[in-house]
């Protein structure tokens, strides 16, 4: 952010204040930040209307990109502990590996909102579609289309949106008669 020193100058400073609220203009704006990773985010106006919603109730959004690292996502929350954000929206990367760090988010006090997926053990509220809906609804339009040899394709079902999917896939195949197979 700028910072305006008297004599000096405007500088860009690289360093985010301790407190989460910067003042422009005379003005406090609390800043929330958002986490995706960015280069798998193809639908824009999500960013859009998070932006939209924030600054209309006097917050800024910061965008990090994790990048779909890991570690990235790890060093990018242990930084925002130790700045004190107003917030945090993340779609974390992971069903397990940084469950620790999440947890040290919420111990810290900041709220946190994940997007699309929940995190194993952690209580956080999430935004997110009806993914077992959707994975039946699919299932039973092939079924009606007169398809039985259905396959369930996915990264990993240890992410619990693609868990979700999985089972209203399998649940439209049994209410349908169908067993599923494990190939």
């Amino acid at each position: 952010y700028i910072v305006r020193r008297r004599g000096s100058g405007s500088v860009v400073n690289h360093t985010i204040p301790k407190n989460s609220e910067f003042n422009i203009n005379n003005q406090q704006i609390k800043n929330i930040a958002l986490i995706l990773p960015v280069s798998a985010t193809r639908d824009y106006r999500v960013l859009n209307a998070i932006d939209k919603i924030a600054r209309e109730n006097g917050y800024i959004v910061s965008l990090y990109d994790s990048g779909k690292s890991i570690t990235k996502e790890r060093e990018i929350l242990k930084n925002l502990i130790n700045t004190q954000v107003s917030g945090i929206i993340s779609f974390p990367i992971a069903s397990i590996e940084n469950v620790d760090s999440y947890f040290n988010v919420q111990n810290s006090g900041i709220p946190l909102v994940f997007i699309d997926r929940t995190l194993p053990g952690l209580d956080v509220p999430c935004v997110k579609a009806n993914n077992f809906l959707g994975g039946k609804i699919i299932t039973e339009h092939l079924l009606q289309k007169g398809h039985r040899n259905i396959c369930f394709f996915c990264y990993t079902r240890a992410l619990s949106s693609e868990s979700e999917r999985f089972n209203g896939y399998v649940n439209a195949l049994l209410e349908n008669n169908i067993a599923p197979k494990k190939d």
